[in-house]
């Protein structure tokens, strides 16, 4: 799997350097956890930092790839402190709609790693450490056009991750839900 996060990542920039017009577009967001699971009854978002690369056009469809980042954190324990980085290398198929050629409807499949990097100690204990757990990610967003370059979006991603063993396998421990309203801007 490490092979593919990199190919993804290599692809997404290495055609950026290469890229002209629109085809590349940068975002910040908002990520905010949403539903009855672990990331969001116990994180707290910062930011979200993201990017994508259109590499072919079809009179119906743009595809291409994009790379969001997130930086999460969990402040429960006053003692220990867990930052949590999430990292989502996609596919997408946005839609090209003639009568809202402003508004950008899109599908995007992909992969979530989640890194967790945990400091202090816990009843005396030092629980300092880092560990990651990663699974399924399903995109959709609209973008909003507000000028030429710069635009609007709302990003939903469901995330289905693989837990380790002595994790009980339920929807609060495997299903992530994340909304990430943000703006953009076009290269």
């Amino acid at each position: 799997m490490k092979y593919y996060l990199s190919f993804l990542l290599i692809l997404s920039f290495a055609g950026s350097t290469v890229a002209q017009g629109p085809k590349i577009d940068a975002s910040l967001g908002y990520p905010v956890p949403i539903g009855d699971n672990f990331v969001g009854a116990l994180y707290t978002s910062l930011i979200d930092l993201g990017g994508g690369y259109r590499f072919e056009e079809t009179d119906l469809l743009k595809f291409g790839v994009s790379f969001n980042g997130s930086f999460l954190f969990n402040s429960a324990n006053p003692d220990v402190t867990v930052n949590t980085y999430l990292l989502q290398p996609r596919l997408f198929a946005e839609l090209k709609l003639e009568d809202a050629e402003m508004v950008h409807p899109a599908v995007g499949i992909g992969y979530a790693v989640m890194i967790f990097d945990v400091a202090g100690a816990s009843n005396g204990f030092d629980v300092s450490g880092s560990g990651s757990q990663s699974g399924f990610n399903l995109n959709l967003r609209v973008a909003v056009d507000l000028s030429k370059r710069i635009f609007a979006q709302l990003q939903y991603d469901f995330i289905k991750l693989n837990i380790p063993e002595g994790i009980p396998a339920t929807p609060f421990n495997t299903n992530i839900n994340i909304v990430k309203p943000g703006l953009g801007y076009r290269f």
